[in-house]
Formats: structure tokens, sequence, C-alpha cells
């Protein structure tokens, strides 16, 4: 009797189990407004074990124009020395404010970009009124943090050879020709304590445009451009905060984001000519403090 009390309970007690309501499962993934799209645009932070610190690269910001006749000089020195220095330095060619229009009957492409001179006014402090002008890194010389000398340059790339970051960063970009958008991914790791604030900057440049270009008393018609800032995919000029909430960022702590960018020649009649299997994606992690914009670490990787 025990016995078939004890298998009619286990019979109820299958048949109760097996009648348990399960419901559908859940999907938190964040959705993406264009749902014909997958990737979506997020950022989050974690920690891991502290890295040791990669190499540190060095950003250079080049204020030039077509108009120019004495920029083709600063180029080709920095031109050079990127060629016997490989890996070390990131070149970033700023068209903007003066000596930046066409060149009459010459040029087929415009590349001043009125957001680059808003950054530089409003930013990183303006003080540059002459042609070639080149940036190390943002640090200070002087009044700004541009120098006019050309002859100075790699001087001062060369004492700030030596400098370590405190950030590890890295970043990849991807092409999606069907949605004609861009994915950027970037990781930055922090190697030691930092206590101030620090932005991300994510710009596009495109290289190899052969355009007209004022030299000396000449124009060359045929010129090759290289370098050419084309657009913000950060907010314009100052870029967006890293952690701003942790005041101090301890090693190990990671910020990693991804980026959608819509290329805007798509829906400019001007722009419609980039190439981009000539454009690069170029992250910056710099200081976001008053009077203290300094580049911790930068990275160039091709946009496809």
């Amino acid at each position: 009797m025990k016995k078939g009390l004890f298998v009619a309970g286990s019979a109820m007690l299958f048949l109760l189990s097996a009648c348990k309501e399960i419901g559908p499962a859940i999907d938190f993934t964040p959705k993406n407004t264009d749902t014909s799209f997958k990737e979506r645009a997020f950022d989050t932070t974690y920690t891991e074990a502290a890295p040791a610190p990669q190499a540190k690269k060095i950003l250079i910001e080049e204020y030039t124009g077509v108009q120019c006749p004495n920029c083709p000089a600063g180029a080709t020195i920095l031109k050079n020395y990127d060629a016997a220095h490989p890996d070390k330095i990131v070149i970033v060619a700023l068209h903007s404010g003066s000596l930046t229009d066409k060149i009459p009957n010459k040029s087929k492409y415009y590349f001043a970009n009125n957001d680059v001179q808003n950054m530089i006014n409003n930013y990183l402090g303006g003080n540059v009124n002459a042609k070639p002008a080149a940036s190390v890194d943002r640090l200070q010389q002087g009044s700004g943090i541009f120098m006019v000398n050309k002859n100075q340059w790699t001087t001062v790339i060369d004492q700030r050879s030596t400098a370590t970051s405190p950030v590890n960063l890295s970043v990849t970009s991807r092409y999606d020709s069907a949605y004609k958008k861009v994915v950027v991914r970037v990781k930055v790791v922090y190697n030691t304590q930092v206590t101030k604030k620090q932005n991300l900057s994510v710009w596009l440049l495109e290289s190899k445009i052969i355009d007209a270009q004022y030299d000396g008393t000449i124009t060359i018609d045929a010129y090759e451009h290289n370098h050419v800032f084309r657009d913000f995919i950060t907010p314009v000029g100052i870029g967006t905060s890293i952690l701003d909430s942790i005041a101090v960022k301890q090693p190990g702590l990671v910020y990693e984001t991804q980026l959608i960018y819509e290329p805007k020649f798509f829906s400019n009649v001007e722009l419609d000519k980039w190439d981009l299997d000539n454009c690069h994606i170029v992250a910056v992690v710099h200081n976001d403090e008053q009077g203290d914009k300094e580049v911790a670490q930068v990275v160039e990787v091709p946009l496809k």
C-alpha cells in the first residue's frame, strides 16, 4: 500500500512539474533604432589585470592650407621624420582658417573644415596666426600649442619621444558597404593611476588626394595631400569624456566604446569625392583640464 502511495505521489509531482509554465526568453540587448542594421553603439567599463605600458605614439597636428606657399616644406619635414621613425608619429593635417580657399581654376576639392577652426579657437586656446604650424601632443610652446618655426618641430618631437603613456589604446574599424556605415571599436586600458579628466576623440582622415597646392612661387597641379582631416566621429572638438564620474582611474580600469558612423559624403555633393580606401581612423586620448589638453596616446588604423 505504501508503495502504491509513493508511486501515485511521484506521478503527481511529475505532472505538476511537467505543467510548469515557462515564459519566452527575455532579450536584454539594447535595440538599435535601425532594425535592419545589427550593430549598435555602446560604451562599457570593467577592470582587468593592469597591462604593461604600450609604446607611446605622438600626435602631430599640422596647421596647413592649399594656398599656403610654405606648407609643402613643412609637410616634407614631417614626412621625412615619419619615414625615419616608423610607427612613432601620427600626422593630422588641419585645413582651416586662412589660405584654405580653392586655388582658382585649379582645385577640385575643398579641404577646409570650420569645425576644426572652432576646435582650435575654442578648445585648444587659439594663438596660431601663421602657416605652416605644428602641435606636438598639444604641449604648450610659449603662448600656445602650435609652433610656427618648422625648424623646431623635429627637436620637440625628439624630446617628446621619451614620454610614456598612462593608457593602452587599441582601435578596430570595419566598413559595412551594405548600410554605408563605419563601425569603430575603441578600448582604453589604464596602466597607471590617472587623476586628470580625460577625453576620447575619434576622427576620420583621408590620404593620397591628388589636387593643386601652392609651393613657393609655383602651383603644383598634381600635389599629393595626405593625412587630411575630414570629419569628427566623436563630438566636435572636445570628444567624449572617459569615465568622468571616476575621479581616480586605477591601473586595470577599462573603458570600451563602439561608435557607428555614417560618412557625410553620401549626402553632400562636395564630399562625395572621398575615397574610403584611402581613409583612416585616428583615436586620441587627451587631457581635458583647463589649459591642459596634452595627448596621452594616439592610434591610427585603416577605415576598411
